[in-house]
């Protein structure tokens, strides 16, 4: 009955990935007037959900460190630059997350190895999760405002919220849909890996209507206006199409391809004078500019504090300390923002060595998943499918961390990297026990 539970809880917490519910707990005191949503500690529903998960577990605590050992040694640089950090407050609520997510991830990495719990499973509650919160973005669209979700997190939108992510074209501004997220970005890589998780249903089951939620997924992503989110289903799908032909499921492909071309054909019936709103990039638009400059402040905390950063989570106190904002003529609060790179974040926050043990980390992590997909691609087996999907997600989401930064500080970015982060650990180990 326990056990039950224990899985239950697990699901759970997979499901509810993107609720931002939360509870205000107290606001760090620092020098400057900081945004709220970066300078507060929060008790997140998620949160509670993770620690009762991982102490129903705690008889096997020794499982939760199932990642190699250089990640607890990254772990250990991050405790010890925490002894730097301006706030060292906000230090010890960051590395809590990061701890949090990162046992989460461990103990995941376990139960997929055992077989505990269900990879299709995972896949149908986050296609499901992200069909959900697809229908709350097009209603967000449809009113160009909040719908009323708040309970569940869901941002207040409106037509003069200041810092609400909107798009420009020449029929006006459209409010870029954030569902129960706190940005449209994050959304828009929720989607995506709701978007496969429901293509990898249908590779896997052989069941062509695992693939009705794509429409609706799709739309929601398309009225995030994200490019970043455009950009990993683009790759998304050529590795989905490369997989196909490569493994011989040519029908498959093409009832893939087919209903894709039937998505995109509705799509420009119904919002054809949007369809190009965000199709090219200028130098001189906001969304470019500051992330040249963010990065630029990310590279100048480097230089200045190289081996051990500035602390988890006090970048931008850091920066703003050091008048690194304020040098690139960024004077407003709302301008604050973390830096838009989590590889640049991390090292500025951890410094080079930290960087460099995370780095080691993943392509650890990664190197072995790509063996063991080498190994098995040409072989008559859907195996192969567990961990060519996990992996190809954990590699989009890093590549959505060149320009963002919410795989490594926002709770639902970063639950989501862990989780496929222990999914793709634990693919390799049990795939790796099966050939030996």
């Amino acid at each position: 009955m326990l056990r039950n539970f224990q899985k239950f809880l697990f699901y759970l917490i997979v499901f509810l990935i993107p609720i931002n519910a939360k509870k205000f707990l107290f606001l760090f005191k620092t020098p400057f007037t900081i945004p709220l949503s970066l300078n507060a500690a929060f008790l997140y529903v998620l949160d509670i959900l993770i620690v009762t998960f991982l102490l129903l577990n705690i008889s096997r605590f020794k499982t939760f460190f199932s990642f190699p050992k250089i990640f607890y040694l990254f772990l250990i640089i991050v405790f010890i630059s925490g002894f730097f950090a301006p706030n060292f407050l906000i230090f010890i609520y960051s590395f809590f997350h990061l701890l949090l997510f990162a046992l989460f991830g461990g103990a995941v990495v376990n139960l997929i190895a055992q077989k505990e719990i269900s990879l299709e499973k995972i896949f149908l509650l986050l296609g499901i999760s992200s069909f959900l919160e697809s229908i709350i973005g097009i209603l967000q669209f449809k009113n160009q405002a909040s719908i009323g979700l708040k309970f569940l997190g869901e941002s207040i939108l409106g037509p003069d919220t200041q810092g609400v992510a909107r798009v420009s074209t020449p029929f006006g501004n459209f409010l870029r849909v954030y569902g129960t997220m706190p940005h449209a970005n994050i959304l828009a890589t929720f989607l995506v890996v709701g978007f496969l998780s429901f293509v990898y249903l249908f590779f896997k089951k052989q069941k062509a209507y695992y693939l009705i939620p794509l429409t609706f997924i799709f739309y929601g992503l398309f009225l995030t206006f994200s490019r970043s989110g455009m950009v990993i289903f683009l790759l998304g799908t050529l590795a989905v199409v490369f997989l196909g032909i490569i493994k011989n499921f040519r029908k498959n492909v093409l009832i893939f391809l087919g209903t894709l071309v039937l998505i995109l054909f509705t799509l420009y019936l119904i919002f054809g004078y949007l369809l190009f709103a965000r199709f090219y990039i200028s130098t001189k638009e906001p969304s470019f500019t500051y992330r040249v400059d963010y990065n630029l402040i990310g590279w100048n905390l480097i230089k200045k504090y190289p081996l051990l950063g500035v602390g988890l989570g006090n970048q931008i106190l850091a920066s703003l300390k050091n008048h690194f904002y304020q040098d690139q003529k960024l004077y407003s609060s709302w301008q604050w923002q973390p830096v838009h790179n989590i590889y640049l974040l991390i090292a500025s926050e951890t410094g080079i060595i930290g960087l460099v043990l995370f780095c080691l980390f993943l392509v650890l992590v990664i190197q072995k998943s790509l063996v063991i997909i080498k190994n098995n691609f040409f072989k008559n087996n859907l195996n192969v499918l567990d961990l060519y999907f996990p992996l190809l997600i954990l590699i989009l989401i890093l590549a959505v961390g060149i320009v963002d930064h919410f795989p490594w500080d926002l709770e639902s970015g970063a639950l989501l990297f862990f989780l496929f982060l222990g999914i793709v650990k634990g693919k390799t180990k049990c795939l790796s026990n099966q050939q030996s």
